[in-house]
């Protein structure tokens, strides 16, 4: 399939300079690394620029006073509808990549609400959801084998729209979803993918890859 997009550079880094300078400088210094040493260097720089636009609009202060109580609520009631941490995963996001991969989180001595206890304690720290982030480019990729990209930045853009709008999206979804402008949730709206892409440009450049 050949995914016909016409995203451009949005703008997103000038009108969000400083969220943006310090989103590269967290995923640089703490990130980058522990993506390369589990990725090539070209899915590294594209699993980077995928989380990149959340990692600009997160405050972790924001994100324990808003998700305090909703951790408790899904750990007692499954209620899993809402985003946490640097790369603002979701708890039902994170069931879903668990399921392709039962083998690594299975434990039939545990209650349901001690394993959404388990989930929301390795969503809650930045190592956990750096290996949800690689489990999901293993998924995705899994999920795309049939796609023919003719650039890698055709595929940034197409998983990229998974990771924000859902990975029940079909490519049809896919192609709808790349004309929705609604990140961030408050301020000038762009599509994801579009500051993805923006995202993926500058750390070509910044890497030499």
């Amino acid at each position: 399939m050949l995914l016909t997009c016409a995203i451009v550079l949005s703008g997103y880094f000038s009108v969000y300079p400083q969220e943006t300078k310090e989103a590269i400088s967290f995923l640089d210094r703490q990130v980058r690394d522990k993506l390369c040493n589990a990725l090539t260097k070209e899915e590294a720089i594209i699993a980077m620029s995928i989380v990149a636009p959340e990692v600009t609009q997160y405050s972790q202060v924001r994100d324990e006073l808003e998700t305090g109580m909703l951790k408790i609520m899904y750990v007692q009631k499954g209620w899993g509808n809402f985003s946490i941490g640097p790369f603002q995963m979701k708890p039902r996001f994170a069931e879903i990549l668990e399921a392709g991969k039962k083998s690594l989180f299975t434990n039939s001595q545990k209650t349901e609400r001690e394993k959404r206890n388990d989930r929301i304690q390795r969503l809650s720290c930045l190592d956990g959801q750096i290996a949800y982030l690689l489990l999901f480019i293993e998924t995705v990729r899994i999920k795309t084998a049939d796609i023919r990209f003719n650039t890698d930045e055709e595929k940034l853009v197409y998983w990229a729209t998974l990771y924000n709008g859902g990975l029940h999206l079909s490519k049809e979804q896919v192609k709808t979803y790349l004309a929705v402008k609604q990140f961030p949730r408050y301020g000038t709206k762009f599509n994801y993918a579009e500051v993805c892409l923006e995202f993926y440009r500058y750390f070509k450049l910044e890497y030499s890859l």
